[in-house]
């Protein structure tokens, strides 16, 4: 939730690993499950092989929603998830 920025953590750790990507969302302040369900399913289709979320806060939930509902190929994709709330 705010998008926590460059400063924070996961912020951090996007500007010093290169492979990190940050999953963008249209409205970082009045979240919708759907929207951001839709928002981190764009970023896993965008990223080939398998990965690794870091999610904190509503990411938390957000990815939890999408793994429900991703398909099995997509579930495969995911090696692991860090939730941090």
């Amino acid at each position: 939730w705010g998008n926590s920025g460059d400063t924070h953590w996961h912020g951090y750790w996007e500007k010093t690993y290169p492979l990190a990507r940050r999953a963008e969302q249209r409205d970082w302040l009045y979240p919708t499950r759907d929207e951001w369900v839709a928002g981190l399913a764009a970023a896993v289709a965008e990223i080939p092989g398998q990965l690794v979320i870091a999610a904190h806060s509503l990411g938390c939930h957000t990815t939890v929603a999408w793994l429900l509902q991703a398909s099995l190929l997509e579930q495969r994709k995911l090696k692991g998830a860090l939730l941090v709330a």
